[in-house]
């Protein structure tokens, strides 16, 4: 619902306050606990669709960046949602109320199932039961704590009539919605960017390509004896009893 409130606006200005909008939601959700639908609304955003949109994601507000960023680290799954858990666990010990996300949940009994064969023997099926009942028991211990908000008609309203997607059209949903995001912001060739990259520089010839990747030439005015290896040195000014270490025309010491 909300990428195709993204993707279906005009002009891109538009599509910007409302990306700004479902952000909003996103951190009022996160604020309420309601894991669940911020994954979401999260996940919407992130579609390629509503995510390539550049020009619209560049106009945002610092604020609205910041709440972006804030929700996306808290539900994002690296270490295996450890920021997630954490503040999971900080509500469970308020005693707050709670919506968790179901995926992580399902994550971990898959897990469980799946490493069954490389436990030891004496682990058997009754033992699972036990882990089983053991994520029970949390998913109930969340029920424990239930918000204090009446319901309003409007909102009922709104969730009651709300426009479901047929089952038979969910699987070209997504590139529907792809090729109206091309309406919004065509997608740019790569010849085309790298001629814009590249417009200021002028190109390199093969010749002076060839000349940077030869040895330097010796200029045809300097004769052999007026050139100076690094590693020699010069006859100082203040001992002119002084001569090179390579000079091997002196056989006979300094004075």
């Amino acid at each position: 619902y909300f990428s195709h409130k993204i993707v279906s606006c005009r002009p891109v200005r538009d599509c910007t306050s409302k990306i700004e909008i479902i952000i909003s939601i996103l951190g009022h959700l996160v604020k309420l606990n309601n894991f669940q639908s911020a994954a979401q609304v999260l996940g919407s955003l992130c579609l390629s669709c509503v995510s390539r949109l550049s020009s619209a994601w560049s106009g945002l507000s610092s604020s609205s960046q910041k709440s972006f960023d804030t929700s996306r680290r808290i539900l994002s799954p690296e270490k295996n949602f450890k920021k997630y858990r954490s503040r999971l666990t900080k509500c469970v010990q308020k005693n707050e109320p709670l919506i968790p996300y179901l995926a992580v949940i399902q994550r971990d009994i898959t897990y469980m199932y799946d490493n069954r064969k490389s436990m030891a023997e004496s682990l058997d099926d009754y033992s699972n039961a036990i882990t089983l009942g053991i994520y029970a028991n949390t998913l109930q211990s969340y029920q424990e704590a239930n918000y204090d908000y009446s319901a309003r008609e409007i909102g009922l309203f709104f969730f009651r009539n709300l426009p479901s997607i047929p089952s038979t059209k969910r699987e070209g949903v997504e590139d529907e919605f792809y090729q109206l995001s091309l309406r919004l912001e065509p997608k740019i060739d790569v010849n085309t960017r790298k001629e814009k990259a590249g417009s200021s520089l002028s190109p390199i010839s093969p010749l002076s390509l060839k000349n940077l990747t030869s040895k330097r030439e010796i200029p045809k005015h300097s004769s052999a004896s007026n050139i100076r290896l690094p590693h020699q040195h010069t006859r100082s000014r203040s001992n002119p009893n002084l001569r090179s270490s390579l000079d091997v025309r002196s056989k006979t010491p300094p004075v």
